[in-house]
């Protein structure tokens, strides 16, 4: 579990999308910083939507501006392998 952020899962094929990323306007105020950390969480998790073995819903919280780039990618893939989300 990070502190950055949590992760809901689902039954594989109950969601449109395999992975959604949802960043509420009380944990990033500027639209362009909430835009910028999707796209940062999508660029990471995209090579991981294959081995996906459930539906995925990663919920930001506060203070994962402060992360760098190789920082959030560690995070997540340790999250995702730990959480077995991915094979």
């Amino acid at each position: 579990m990070s502190s950055f952020f949590s992760i809901k899962k689902t039954n594989k094929g109950s969601q449109k999308k395999p992975l959604f990323v949802v960043v509420g306007k009380s944990v990033l105020k500027k639209a362009t910083e909430r835009n910028r950390t999707k796209r940062r969480i999508k660029y990471v998790t995209k090579p991981l939507l294959e081995n996906l073995c459930y539906d995925a819903t990663i919920i930001i919280k506060k203070g994962i501006s402060e992360l760098s780039f190789k920082d959030l990618q560690k995070e997540i893939l340790y999250t995702f392998k730990h959480e077995r989300i991915i094979f």
